[in-house]
């Protein structure tokens, strides 16, 4: 019988001349059996290997094998080229998808969210994208009062103008779509973001180039509203205007250089509103103050206010607003030339304002303009 010198002796038969195949399988079962026994020969571990810097059996894309030595750089990580080596992760090796989990949150970092296609929208601090809340918190809300036909505005209208601040469109926002333009040139009104009253944005109309706005109104019977919200109204020794309809009636100007005037085919003039109004300027300051100014188109119950102020008078004729083109800032020939100032809004109504309804327009534009009252 031959011996196998092991850490445990194992017999095995004398081999023949010639080995069969059922004797090689018992020969190899008796060595497994043996081998893998308590006591037998002991498993390979760590502490039986010694490793050298040498790549011969590192990883490949075809072969297992040992990781490649560490670079000792925190930024770069094993990838899994045909040779495998450490390299930085770089954007064009990511492969992101339309998966929010790892988008930001306001308790972690994260993703940007997918964009929204919306020019308009931007995102907001609780990760949406949202077009933004444009203006300012007014003080007071806008008075709802029945029979509002126009409402332009510098500050909440949308104002379509060039890098000049010249103003071709002004949108209508009383719910009626009745938008202003303007194709003239020279003839636009310039926008400023913070003109009236120093702080807040106005549609500046020259007085010298006939600047103007043109709305498309229907016919308004008397009686009939406008009111205005300007500052630094001023004319020459003529008249100037500052709104009429598609003829010169239902014309709110300055008279003479040194009135406030309605007429509608003959109207009255208030001498001590256009002084009123220039009292308290300041030296050095504009040519007049912030003003909240109404007129009223109702034959003998005809008035024009300023801040509060109220003149009453009559005018002959019915008030009437013609249907077609109403103009804001522009003259009519022989009648009244452009008037200078700076508009805040302009509104016009198809009723005859109650002495409430005045009061709380007064109170809104004081509040919303810092406007003296």
């Amino acid at each position: 019988m031959a011996r196998i010198p092991t850490r445990r002796s194992v017999t095995l038969p004398d081999p023949p001349d010639k080995y069969d195949a059922k004797d090689q399988r018992e020969t190899r079962r008796i060595l497994m059996e043996t081998l893998g026994r308590p006591g037998g020969l002991a498993s390979v571990t760590e502490d039986n290997i010694t490793l050298t810097d040498t790549e011969t059996n590192d990883v490949t894309s075809t072969a297992h094998g040992f990781a490649p030595k560490s670079p000792a750089d925190a930024t770069k990580f094993l990838n899994g080229a045909a040779t495998p080596a450490y390299a930085a992760v770089k954007d064009s090796d990511l492969a992101t998808t339309d998966v929010t989990s790892n988008d930001a949150t306001d308790a972690k970092h994260g993703f940007l969210p997918k964009l929204s296609g919306n020019p308009d929208e931007f995102l907001n601090g609780e990760g949406d994208w949202a077009e933004p809340v444009t203006g300012r918190i007014f003080p007071t809300a806008f008075p709802t009062i029945s029979g509002l036909e126009l409402r332009l505005s510098a500050e909440l209208s949308a104002i379509t103008h060039d890098s000049q601040g010249l103003v071709t469109g002004v949108t209508d926002i009383s719910g009626n779509a009745r938008n202003a333009v303007n194709g003239s040139t020279p003839g636009k009104p310039r926008y400023f973001k913070r003109r009236f009253n120093m702080e807040y944005p106005a549609l500046y109309l020259d007085g010298t180039n006939n600047d103007h706005l043109t709305v498309t109104m229907p016919n308004l019977a008397a009686p009939v509203t406008v009111v205005i919200v300007c500052e630094e109204l001023a004319v020459g020794t003529g008249d100037g205007n500052i709104y009429r309809d598609q003829t010169a009636r239902a014309v709110g100007y300055l008279s003479g250089g040194n009135s406030w005037s309605i007429f509608s085919g003959a109207g009255f003039v208030s001498t001590a509103l256009y002084s009123q109004n220039r009292d308290r300027v300041p030296a050095n300051g504009p040519t007049a103050l912030p003003c909240v100014r109404i007129d009223l188109y109702n034959g003998a119950s005809s008035l024009i206010s300023n801040n509060g102020t109220e003149v009453t008078g009559s005018i002959s004729g019915s008030g009437t607003i013609l249907g077609g083109t109403f103009h804001i800032g522009n003259g009519v020939t022989a009648v009244t030339t452009a008037a200078k100032f700076l508009l805040y809004e302009i509104l016009v109504y198809s009723v005859a304002l109650t002495t409430q309804n005045r009061a709380d327009l007064m109170a809104y534009y004081r509040d919303a303009l810092d406007i003296p009252m």
